[in-house]
């Protein structure tokens, strides 16, 4: 698996840094992920599927207006059902440079949002893509649980580095994985 973290924020960038050093397999750029990435993007939600107004707007003028209506779409789709954190939905885009998304829940917004929702979002993320290889080629992801759940950057970058050395030790895997197509 090809794993590329960026994000435009520093301290963020620094922590991946810190949090990740052992894993020299782990790619670590300071850029709007949406900017570089060329391959898998990973869209962190709420368990309804809404994007904040600042992350929706990258999404937006990047995909178009239907990301929104989509990605709400799948996750209601599934029975009426929330997407629960630790689930991920693949869609394939129809883009040439960003072929999939996942789009991952770290927050339920039914109860009080854990920081160790991001390490369950990571290991959903994980889990899709060893499971496809198209996502495995080139996997991007910025902070997930950063601006949806504003968990503190810092304990974004333990939880992501926790669920990624949990996932390369293979321990058990669980949660559910759907996917759908755009």
């Amino acid at each position: 698996m090809k794993l590329y973290l960026a994000d435009s924020d520093r301290e963020l960038v620094e922590s991946w840094q810190h949090c990740f050093a052992e894993y020299l397999d782990v790619n670590i750029e300071r850029a709007e992920v949406l900017s570089v990435a060329k391959g898998c993007v990973v869209l962190p939600v709420d368990d309804r599927g809404v994007l904040l107004p600042e992350t929706l707007s990258r999404w937006v003028d990047y995909f178009g207006s239907r990301i929104e209506p989509m990605i709400r779409e799948v996750v209601s789709g599934r029975a009426g059902a929330n997407l629960a954190v630790g689930a991920g939905v693949v869609i394939a885009t129809g883009d040439v440079r960003i072929p999939h998304i996942i789009v991952v829940s770290v927050i339920d917004l039914r109860h009080r949002f854990r920081s160790e929702n991001v390490y369950h979002a990571m290991r959903a993320v994980l889990r899709l893509a060893e499971r496809k290889p198209e996502l495995a080629e080139a996997l991007y992801c910025a902070g997930l649980g950063a601006e949806v759940g504003k968990v503190p950057l810092k304990s974004v970058a333990e939880q992501m580095a926790r669920a990624y050395a949990s996932w390369r030790d293979g321990v058990p895997r669980t949660g559910a994985v759907y996917q759908m197509r755009m």
